[in-house]
């Protein structure tokens, strides 16, 4: 107990020092973006995400982040065009393209999902991850196929 409290306060006081950093200098992306990690998955973490992206739009951390809140808060759609968007900087971002495959997995956008741990695998071969993910995405996209017929 006396532990999460004092996490809580630790967040707290990060979270103060951060909109501080911000009051002096606006422009100062990297503490928007942290504002948004102590903020957790939520609205809140997405605008700061987005006020970050607004001073440096190819901050692929801020991308990923926020894509994942949008994911969290189910808002599908945009979680996709942040992972769009981060990976057509940097295709070969591994986080990017594994939490992308969550979302197609999720919406059933197997072909998708499938084609992302592709190049998961082709960029590392030794990721188990998602080996394992594109063996479980494959049987159960072959079972569904098998139920509608």
């Amino acid at each position: 107990m006396r532990e999460c409290i004092s996490k809580k306060r630790i967040i707290q006081e990060a979270s103060e020092r951060f909109e501080f950093s911000t009051r002096i200098n606006p422009l100062n992306y990297v503490s928007w973006y942290n504002l948004g990690v102590v903020s957790g998955l939520n609205a809140d973490a997405i605008q700061y995400y987005t006020e970050c992206l607004k001073i440096k739009p190819d901050y692929y951390q801020a991308l990923n982040n926020r894509g994942k809140c949008y994911s969290c808060l189910r808002m599908n759609d945009e979680a996709i065009n942040d992972f769009n968007v981060l990976l057509s900087l940097y295709p070969e971002n591994i986080v990017g393209l594994y939490n992308r495959v969550l979302i197609y997995k999720n919406i059933g956008k197997y072909d998708e999902s499938i084609s992302d741990l592709q190049k998961i695998i082709k960029i590392d071969p030794k990721n188990k991850e998602s080996l394992i993910l594109l063996c479980n995405i494959i049987m159960n996209w072959e079972i569904k196929q098998k139920k509608s017929f």
